[in-house]
């Protein structure tokens, strides 16, 4: 893969943002991104009130949470502004066996990580589950094994991003100072299917005026879901400020190949545990078949 520059074609740079489909992680790139998050549940913090420290709440549930790797920290921001440079697609799954996640590569768009077969880091490939669509009869028929399976695997959209943290609260032991971060680098796991509609929407909208999310700033608040134990999650509504274009920097320039050498860095990992583990796989296939053959071969001696 080439890395594309902002001063290539319109068509080249919509292609490498992960666009076609419109009309803390150190991995062998040595890139190293923060992470961003939505945050479920509420940050408690202190408070002096009448001479003493009482717990209270900072931060209502749906904030959002980025941890720093090199600067050490996590903090927390309400509302969130962010600048949309590249958005790539995968399926993850958690291994309860393992403790860890399964993931695939990253594609460029939805449809390609719909289609095809994407090598994983268990050696198979799409996480477990078949590439393409899948009748619901065909589902139907599956063992229940093999449909929890498929369940539990998920498309995530990923985005890269620069977002302003100026304002935010740094989490120093139980408490939350004031911390002006200010504009960081960032990597975000989109998983939650109404939030990826809406960062969708949001590229959608930059393609339809002809322009790159990274000009523009994307405001990001959140909505409260119940779910029916009680508990609450919270999905994002995103919209497009086209009314401040920003100015691409020379700063700008270098997250934008910064980011490309991530991704490649990522797949090369992803594809390194894939041909690493590949050999468990085949293992397991000579094995069902020498199970077919001997029933067979019992079958006729019957």
């Amino acid at each position: 893969m080439n890395i594309v520059t902002l001063n290539d074609s319109p068509e080249m740079i919509a292609k490498a943002m992960g666009m076609t489909q419109q009309a803390t992680e150190k991995k062998s790139s040595g890139v190293t991104l923060p992470r961003l998050k939505v945050h479920n549940s509420a940050i408690m913090g202190t408070e002096e009130i009448k001479g003493k420290q009482v717990n209270i709440e900072k931060l209502s549930g749906g904030s959002f949470r980025i941890d720093m790797p090199d600067e050490g920290g996590t903090y927390f921001k309400e509302n969130l502004e962010y600048r949309l440079f590249f958005q790539r697609f995968m399926y993850k799954r958690w291994d309860t066996s393992k403790n860890n996640f399964v993931r695939t590569i990253m594609t460029d768009s939805l449809k390609g990580l719909r289609d095809m077969d994407v090598k994983d880091t268990d050696g198979g490939y799409n996480c477990g589950r078949a590439s393409g669509f899948m009748a619901k009869e065909d589902f139907d028929a599956l063992p229940d094994n093999r449909k929890a399976l498929i369940r539990s695997v998920k498309e995530v959209r990923v985005v890269l991003g620069l977002a302003n943290f100026d304002g935010a609260l740094k989490q120093e032991g139980d408490d939350l100072v004031d911390a002006d971060l200010g504009i960081v680098p960032f990597v975000w796991d989109v998983q939650n299917v109404e939030s990826s509609k809406d960062v969708d929407a949001v590229v959608a909208k930059a393609s339809q005026l002809g322009v790159k999310p990274l000009e523009f700033f994307t405001k990001v608040d959140t909505s409260e879901r119940k779910l029916p134990n009680g508990n609450s999650f919270y999905v994002t509504k995103s919209s497009l400020d086209v009314s401040n274009k920003v100015k691409i920097t020379p700063a700008d320039e270098e997250h934008f190949v910064s980011f490309q050498s991530w991704i490649q860095g990522v797949n090369q990992w992803v594809i390194g545990k894939h041909h690493e583990l590949a050999h468990n796989h085949e293992v397991v296939d000579k094995e069902l078949v020498e199970s077919f053959i001997d029933i067979t071969s019992e079958e006729k001696v019957q």
